[in-house]
């Protein structure tokens, strides 16, 4: 279906519906219950036009004609002033602690961090 083929009318009940945020899916679904099918493609055009002639019916829409920009992850599980493992202090590879297993109440292993001072022998 054409722009031209359109009442003015027509247009105008679309324009309203999308100024309800309806999206162009149920616009069309609307419109083809009521015996005057219209493809959401057709409606997308018609947002696409209206906002190429500086219209507001882009702002209705979800995304709001926003193209998808990939994420880069050069940022991703960065630490900011991070410092080596090899810069740790001396106490640290003195100190350790083992891991002790107990059954819980729900019948899980959990386990426990124990200092090798309270162990037995």
């Amino acid at each position: 279906m054409s722009y031209r083929q359109l009442t003015e009318g027509q247009r105008y009940q679309i324009s309203l519906l999308l100024g309800c945020d309806w999206s162009p899916k149920q616009v069309s679904a609307v419109c083809k219950r009521i015996g005057r099918p219209i493809s959401h493609e057709w409606i997308y055009s018609y947002i696409i036009r209206d906002f190429q002639c500086d219209g507001q019916l882009h702002n209705h829409l979800q995304h709001r004609l926003k193209r998808y920009r990939k994420r880069t992850h050069k940022q991703r599980g960065r630490i900011v002033d991070r410092r080596s493992i090899h810069d740790r202090p001396a106490v640290v590879d003195t100190v350790f602690f083992k891991l002790v297993v107990t059954i819980s109440p729900f019948k899980r292993p959990v386990f426990v961090p124990v200092s090798p001072a309270l162990l037995p022998g």
